[in-house]
C-alpha cells in the first residue's frame, strides 16, 4: 500500500498541469501601469517601467486590465495558451481610440502563434524573408495602402502589408485589377519582401468581379428571384404569402417575353369573325335598302310616263 501511494504521488507531480506565463514590457515613452489585473483568476500583479510578469495562469484565454491606480489604462486580451507556454509581449502601447494594448513584437514558447486583442501574432522569425501567402483580408485602408492579412497557414501571424505604387494588382482571371475593388473578407494572394515587421507587396492577386451588365448579350439584372420567368398575363403574385410567411412578390411586366397564348389568339379571331359578320350584315342591309329605293324610283317613273301618255 505504501509503495502504491508513493507511485501515485510521483505520477501526480510529474504529470500535473503546469500553468502558463504572460510577461510584458512597455514601449519607450508610453505610460506604464501600476498593476495588472487578471479577470479570470481574480488576482493582480505589480507593474512598473520594467514591465510585469504573471505566472501559473490557468491554460486558456486570459483577460487582463492594465491599471493605473483605480483606473483602467488599457485592455489586453490573450487567446488560448497551452499548459506550460510562456508569452512575452515587447513594446506594449495602448491605442487611444480603442483602449487596447498592442505589442510591437512577441516571444512565444510552447505554441506556434497566439491571438492578442484579435490579432494573430507569432515570433518575428516565423515569417520568411520572401512572402508568398494566401489569406483573408482583415482590414484595408486604400488611402494609406495598408492591409492586414490573415494567412491560411495557421503558423504564420497576421501580416501587415504595404501596397505601394510599384505593387502589381492582378485579378484571378489574369487581367489588371484596381485597388478600389479590394474588400475586407476577400481571399487574396500576396507576394513580397518582409522587412521590419511589414510585407512590402510586389504583387497581389485579388478576386475578379465582372458584373452581368458587362457581359455582351445580357441585360441588366438585379439578381433577385423576380428574374425568373412568370406566366404571361400575370401582373401580381398571389395575395396570400407563400408557405414560410414571406411577403408576396409583385411582378410587373411591360413587354411580353413570349408570343401571346392561344386563348388571346382565339379571342382576336373571334373578334375578327364578329367584325366580319357585322360588316357582311351591314352590307346586306345596305343592298336591300338600295334595291327598295330603286324599285320606288322605278315605280315613280313608270306611273309618270303612263299618265303622260294617256293625256297625250
Amino acid at each position: 500500500m505504501r509503495i502504491r501511494l508513493v507511485l501515485l504521488a510521483s505520477l501526480a507531480a510529474c504529470g500535473g498541469d503546469e500553468g502558463a506565463t504572460v510577461a510584458g514590457n512597455f514601449a519607450p515613452g508610453a505610460a506604464s501601469p501600476t498593476s495588472v489585473w487578471v479577470v479570470e483568476a481574480e488576482r493582480s500583479a505589480g507593474a512598473d517601467t520594467a514591465g510585469f510578469s504573471i505566472a501559473e495562469l490557468v491554460p486558456g484565454p486570459a483577460s487582463m486590465r492594465l491599471m493605473r491606480g483605480g483606473d483602467t489604462a488599457g485592455v489586453l486580451n490573450v487567446g488560448s495558451l497551452p499548459s506550460g507556454s510562456k508569452l512575452t509581449l515587447h513594446g506594449l502601447r495602448v491605442d487611444e481610440a480603442s483602449g487596447l494594448a498592442f505589442p510591437r513584437s512577441i516571444e512565444l514558447d510552447g505554441a506556434d502563434a497566439v491571438v492578442v486583442n484579435g490579432i494573430r501574432m507569432a515570433p518575428e522569425g516565423r515569417v520568411p524573408e520572401n512572402v508568398d501567402a494566401g489569406g483573408a483580408v482583415l482590414g484595408w485602408a486604400p488611402e494609406s495602402g495598408a492591409m492586414l492579412l490573415r494567412p491560411e497557414n495557421a503558423s504564420l501571424p497576421d501580416l501587415r502589408v504595404i501596397v505601394g505604387p510599384a505593387t502589381e494588382l492582378v485579378g484571378t482571371d489574369g487581367g489588371q485589377a484596381a485597388a478600389s475593388s479590394i474588400n475586407p473578407g476577400d481571399s487574396v494572394q500576396v507576394q513580397g519582401r518582409f522587412e521590419n515587421g511589414y510585407v512590402l507587396a510586389s504583387r497581389i492577386t485579388i478576386p475578379s468581379r465582372v458584373a452581368a451588365t458587362d457581359l455582351p448579350g445580357l441585360a441588366p439584372s438585379d439578381g433577385g428571384a423576380d428574374d425568373e420567368p412568370e406566366d404571361e398575363g400575370e401582373s401580381t403574385a398571389s395575395s396570400s404569402p407563400p408557405t414560410g410567411g414571406s411577403a408576396p412578390r409583385t411582378v410587373v411586366r411591360t413587354t411580353p417575353a413570349a408570343p401571346a397564348p392561344r386563348p388571346v389568339i382565339r379571342s382576336e379571331s373571334r373578334g375578327r369573325d364578329e367584325s366580319r359578320g357585322r360588316d357582311d350584315s351591314r352590307g346586306r342591309d345596305d343592298g336591300h335598302a338600295r334595291e327598295h329605293r330603286n324599285d320606288d324610283r322605278g315605280r315613280g317613273r313608270g306611273n309618270g310616263k303612263g299618265k303622260g301618255n294617256g293625256k297625250g
